[in-house]
């Protein structure tokens, strides 16, 4: 098996052979840039992909004291051109700073941040939780709840917006004001295919 990737920042094309791990072939083809606090190992043949993404970020988000907010933090970034995705699936964790287990959060993968005074992603808007349907009973004590996997394929042109974030809202508990910060952790599976 051959597997074509582009090496360095002058975009030139090598052929070489293709790492297999678990049957499956790692590739560096058309493959896309993780966020901050997180790694990918990127599967498939430089058309088909499937992107896995650990996340494990530090003072990733911002939650509110007694009130509703959405944030999110960018997870992955698609290459440029045109993409499909096809499925997505999160097993999210959320940790706050300050002691609030009573609260409860929603998470989602979604293309465009979420933000605002918004206890719900879906608040927020659509394209917050286009990767990933949300998960709407995630407790703030950074035990992985599972999302369910995206129903309906979402394509990405050239000109859209190519960046995957994890979102999360909440109307969260009164924390004291004292640090207002959340860490995100967990696995972020991208079924997508590059099409140009």
């Amino acid at each position: 098996m051959v597997n074509t990737y582009k090496s360095g920042s002058t975009g030139d094309v090598k052929s070489g052979p293709a790492v297999t791990i678990n049957n499956a072939p790692i590739t560096a083809a058309n493959v896309g840039t993780a966020g901050t606090g997180v790694t990918a190992v990127e599967y498939g043949d430089g058309y088909h992909h499937t992107t896995v993404l650990t996340i494990a970020a530090t003072d990733a988000v911002t939650v509110a004291d007694a009130a509703a907010l959405a944030d999110g933090h960018l997870v992955y970034t698609f290459p440029a051109g045109a993409v499909i995705v096809t499925a997505g699936y999160l097993s999210a964790g959320i940790s706050v700073a300050e002691d609030v287990t009573n609260a409860i959060a929603e998470a989602a993968l979604g293309t465009v941040i979420a933000s605002g005074a918004n206890a719900t992603v879906g608040a927020v808007g659509a394209t917050s939780e286009d990767i990933s349907d949300p998960a709407d009973s995630i407790t703030c004590d950074g035990v992985a709840e599972v999302v369910t996997m995206l129903a309906t394929d979402v394509a990405i042109a050239t000109g859209d917006a190519h960046t995957v974030y994890f979102n999360i809202a909440s109307t969260w508990g009164n924390t004291a004001g004292t640090d207002l910060t959340g860490d995100l952790s967990g696995t972020a599976v991208i079924v997508w295919n590059f099409i140009a």
